[in-house]
């Protein structure tokens, strides 16, 4: 066995573990915006359903009063 096989192993262990945080992160992080970008689009799209719901009935959702 070569000097340098124990510190080949212990770097590869390293490596691993480093990948395997940068792995969980960058899905983690994905995972995150596609939720919250999920919930700002229905957060739109509900915003827009009230918008032409009040369109249609003649109200813009305004008071009159000054």
């Amino acid at each position: 066995m070569s000097p340098l096989a124990p510190l080949c192993m212990e770097l590869g262990l390293v490596f691993g573990f480093l990948g395997l945080v940068v792995a969980s992160y960058i899905g983690t992080t994905l995972a995150l915006r596609g939720y919250f970008d999920a919930v700002s689009f229905e957060a739109v799209q509900r915003r827009e359903a009230r918008e032409r719901r009040e369109s249609e009935s003649g109200t813009d959702g305004s008071s009159a009063e000054d």
